[in-house]
């Protein structure tokens, strides 16, 4: 090999591994480089885990350039990206207990639920819409009534379906590109995580 070749890296963050064994140095980044270079690189063992060791495993991006130095001592490594490399370990196992999992979901949905429920109510309690409605009543029929139905049904089913529009986007609109409210949370939620991943491996 050429002493003056030259190779470029670009990270790949965060990677999903799902099972044991062996991650190459090509699971890590993408090269740029000859294909002799390129295929002698990307083939070398990084390291090898186990899915039941840990959750997460940070690697820092110098020592994968000192890794391929200590074979290659004449090459010129350009690397671009982060300079840690987050590897997340699935441990969910597949032959989960489905009947278990709806129990799950129905817990954590019903949770949801009410939470959401009594957020709502109590925000409607602070502002007394239930005079607001009556005022509106009174306005638009002249009459009084204290529990103005006709206005509060679909008050509360206008509710609901405004809000399944504004997370979920069921709109002609909805085949679009662009992402919804609530997809938009969870990327951040992920992004936070992870970053919160690889401050906890600096401070460590």
């Amino acid at each position: 090999m050429n002493k003056y070749k030259s190779i470029y890296m670009q990270t790949k963050n965060p990677i999903n591994i799902e099972k044991s064994g062996r991650v190459l140095i090509k699971d890590l980044v993408n090269i740029v480089a000859d294909k002799e270079i390129k295929n002698e690189i990307g083939n070398i063992e990084m390291v090898r885990i186990d899915i039941k060791d840990k959750k997460h495993i940070v690697i820092p991006i110098i020592s994968l350039v000192e890794k391929i130095k200590n074979i290659y001592p004449g090459l010129n490594i350009h690397v671009i990206g982060e300079d840690k490399i987050l590897l997340k370990i699935n441990t969910i196992q597949k032959n989960k207990n489905k009947f278990l999992e709806l129990i799950k979901v129905f817990i954590v949905c019903s949770i949801l639920f009410l939470g959401a429920a009594l957020a709502i109510n109590h925000f409607h309690a602070d502002v007394d819409m239930g005079k607001a409605h009556s005022d509106i009543y009174k306005l638009i029929t002249g009459k009084e009534n204290q529990r103005p139905l006709l206005l509060q049904i679909p008050y509360s089913i206008g509710l609901g379906i405004g809000m399944t529009i504004f997370f979920y986007k069921i709109s002609p609109k909805s085949t679009s590109n662009e992402p919804s409210p609530l997809e938009i949370e969870l990327y951040l939620y992920n992004q936070n995580i992870e970053q919160y991943m690889l401050d906890k491996d600096k401070n460590n």
